[in-house]
């Protein structure tokens, strides 16, 4: 997404930046910092390699959200709350009805039951970050059930 591009493109400058490292740029990037939401693991990996670990402390914050919540809110989202796009042509309007219709016809439990290897699959990277996180990293892991009972 647009957060990860911008990010990964501020860790490629600050690399960059450091070809030299007795630079003076180089001394700002490495004591400066890049924070900002990366959102698939994949794309933070290629951030990572950005930059050289010595230089960087990096501080992962894996906000997560439990499973069977995220399957049930998505239902309500697709189902009913979301709209199209402002800037949606016709075609893509009419794809965004066609799909609203098709969650609205089936019951949550289907719904859940039909989206559970997708969740899944998209879970499974953000396990594979917590098994073998980048070098020297330092990993946070945040549930969404605390964010907002405990904010």
């Amino acid at each position: 997404g647009e957060c990860t591009s911008f990010i990964s493109a501020q860790l490629h400058r600050a690399r960059a930046e450091c070809d030299h490292p007795s630079s003076a740029s180089c001394a700002r990037a490495a004591s400066g910092f890049v924070w900002g939401p990366i959102r698939l693991p994949a794309e933070m990996r290629k951030a990572a390699v950005h930059v050289r670990a010595s230089f960087w402390a990096w501080h992962l914050v894996l906000h997560q959200r439990h499973p069977l919540d995220t399957l049930i809110s998505a239902y309500h989202s697709f189902g009913w709350t979301h709209p199209a796009a402002p800037e949606a042509t016709e075609e893509q309007r009419q794809l965004h009805r066609a799909r609203q219709a098709r969650v609205r016809n089936q019951s949550i439990d289907g719904y859940v039951l039909s989206n559970l290897h997708h969740l899944r699959h998209k879970y499974t990277p953000y396990f594979e970050l917590l098994d073998s996180p980048p070098a020297g990293a330092m990993l946070i892991r945040s549930r969404y059930e605390e964010m907002v009972l405990s904010f």
